[in-house]
């Protein structure tokens, strides 16, 4: 639990200290690379997004697998409900960032 809020602590952090920077707008730091330079933009221009939906695939995975391994031994139903949910809900953020 330390280590999560640790995390979510220090990703605020960061988007709060590039978002007082004034070198670049924000705007261009949060947007999709093809967005900003638009077609002519290197071939990895969009790596780093396919990161990010690559990570929500892995955690949807997870949790769908949790949920399945819970379901077969017969334990906690209600841990197992949750983590198909939130497997339904991580897929739902994974098409979108898509």
């Amino acid at each position: 639990m330390t280590l999560a809020l640790l995390l979510v602590g220090g990703a605020a952090v960061a988007v709060l200290i590039l978002s007082l920077q004034n070198f670049v707008p924000f705007e261009r730091l949060s947007k999709d690379p093809l967005a900003v330079v638009g077609r002519s933009g290197a071939f990895h221009l969009g790596f780093l997004s396919n990161l990010g939906a690559l990570m929500w695939c892995a955690t949807a995975t997870v949790c769908f697998y949790s949920a399945a391994r819970l379901r077969a031994h017969g334990l906690s139903p209600a841990s197992a409900s949750y983590l198909t949910y939130v497997g339904v809900f991580t897929t739902l953020l994974l098409f979108d960032d898509l």
